[in-house]
């Protein structure tokens, strides 16, 4: 029997090489079709069959390959002028590819499952609870009218908390959590360099880009990639690696820069104080470190006001020019303000009384300021009251909360300090996001809400490996 078993098992092995390798040689046949035929699909055909043989069934790539796209690519092919686009139809569907791999993993092979005793889970509760009065919520407004496209199409965004429950399965039987920790890192920065990229090819000089806001769709993962980057920094031991922490977090806070939106600059700040602070007092408050801390705090703003100083007399052009992006805000003057306290006080005029249901997934807002019809407006606490009534709001609030309370108890627990800076890092990321959401529509129709559940899947796993005694992560850092 034994003997059998090895014969079936060098077949099977023979088969792949010869598998792949004729894969690889109609890869280069199509290659050469392309170079000098100019058959512009040649190359999709082998390239399709190479990925569903040698990679489509793992597992991982799936999910690191939505993740990715989800974060790095453009809105649509105009806006950064790269031949790839986002699109959110295809969050759905490849959130159910994933969810069958992983569930047909877990049948053919058993025994790779690393099975983890676990309590009640009360996040995944409170999600389950979400799902269902969206649910509701979006059948109320298909039975009140509202325009079934828009059902949809809201669906393909706010279903991504579902998402939760995929991560969690996918961490508690597979770890590595770490290493998807640095895929998102690794997504964060290629974001950046594509913005970049696209800068250096549209404007000819600062003052050209400072007088004109670039629209860029992937801004909101700095409130993830620039904490990421800090652990990764602070994690490294050789100067070496270190060093290429020290670039990678240059990049991200280059990319806030860049990002020429002043909520995201603002969440950015609010991030890395954040962070500063739970790391700075990690070991609890001393009188001398909450000294040493103000002063911190000082030069970290004069250092600030200096760079645009500088940058001023370099530029040879004023402060006032500099700060184009912040006039009137002081005052509250701000047009995009002004706009947003609109569209709040409209909501809540249009709900009246309907608190509980309110208006019903799919319902077009027909704002005067702008004669416009839209799905939403920006600002995520009233879109959900506008959708979905108090219900709504406080389970989303909910949601977040506990992921807050789950990532700080992992901050505060007695585990490896990698893992306490993965605490820290979620923390800053969520009190970010309870600040940027004010001005935008992220904590529904956005689709980091993927990477927002996939981290909180993360907090929810370590503190159960945590809770059991039992080994959190396989992988070294």
């Amino acid at each position: 029997m034994p003997q059998v078993v090895t014969l079936v098992k060098e077949d099977t092995r023979h088969i792949d090489r010869v598998l792949v390798s004729s894969l690889i040689a109609l890869a280069a046949i199509a290659v050469a079709m392309y170079v000098y035929r100019g058959e512009k699909y040649a190359v999709i055909a082998p390239a399709g069959l190479v990925f569903l043989v040698w990679a489509a069934w793992r597992v991982w790539m799936a999910p690191a390959l939505v993740i990715t796209y989800i974060i790095a690519v453009s809105r649509n092919i105009q806006e950064l002028e790269f031949p790839v686009f986002f699109h959110p139809l295809t969050l759905v569907p490849a959130l159910i590819i994933m969810a069958l791999l992983l569930r047909a993993e877990r049948i053919l092979h058993p025994a790779k499952s690393i099975r983890s005793d676990h309590k009640p889970d009360v996040m995944g509760s409170v999600v389950a609870a979400l799902l269902l009065w969206i649910g509701f919520i979006y059948l109320y407004g298909m039975a009140a009218g509202n325009d079934t496209r828009f059902v949809f199409y809201e669906l393909s965004y706010i279903a991504m908390y579902a998402s939760y429950f995929f991560w969690r399965a996918l961490f508690r039987h597979h770890g590595h959590i770490i290493n998807w920790s640095w895929l998102l890192l690794g997504a964060g920065i290629i974001a950046g360099l594509e913005l970049f990229l696209y800068i250096t090819m549209t404007f000819t000089d600062i003052i050209n880009f400072v007088m004109h806001r670039t629209l860029n769709r992937q801004p909101q993962i700095l409130l993830l990639s620039v904490p990421l980057a800090f652990t990764f920094f602070l994690t490294r031991k050789k100067l070496l690696t270190r060093v290429f922490g020290a670039i990678l977090l240059l990049i991200t806070l280059m990319h806030t820069f860049l990002s020429q939106q002043r909520s995201v600059w603002l969440g950015v700040a609010i991030v890395s104080i954040i962070y500063f602070t739970l790391y700075f007092f990690r070991d609890g408050l001393v009188t001398k470190k909450i000294v040493i801390w103000c002063l911190v705090m000082f030069f970290a703003v004069l250092l600030g006001f200096t760079v645009l100083l500088s940058a001023s007399l370099i530029m040879g052009t004023d402060m006032d020019t500099l700060l184009t992006r912040w006039d009137d805000v002081q005052s509250l003057q701000d047009d995009s303000f002004q706009i947003r306290v609109f569209d709040l006080k409209t909501a809540i005029s249009n709900v009246g009384n309907n608190w509980i249901a309110g208006k019903g997934g799919g319902k077009l807002n027909n704002w005067i300021h702008s004669g416009w019809n839209f799905y939403y407006f920006d600002i995520s606490y009233g879109v959900a009251y506008y959708k979905g009534g108090i219900p709504l709001l406080l389970l989303i609030l909910l949601v977040y909360i506990t992921s807050f309370r789950k990532s700080y108890k992992l901050y505060r627990s007695n585990a490896e300090l990698k893992y306490r800076l993965l605490g820290i890092t979620f923390v800053s990321t969520l009190g970010g996001l309870f600040f940027v959401s004010w001005f935008n529509c992220g904590l529904l129709f956005y689709r980091f809400i993927m990477v927002w559940m996939m981290i909180t899947a993360m907090s929810t796993v370590l503190l159960e490996k945590l809770e059991t005694n039992r080994v959190i992560d396989s992988e070294a850092l």
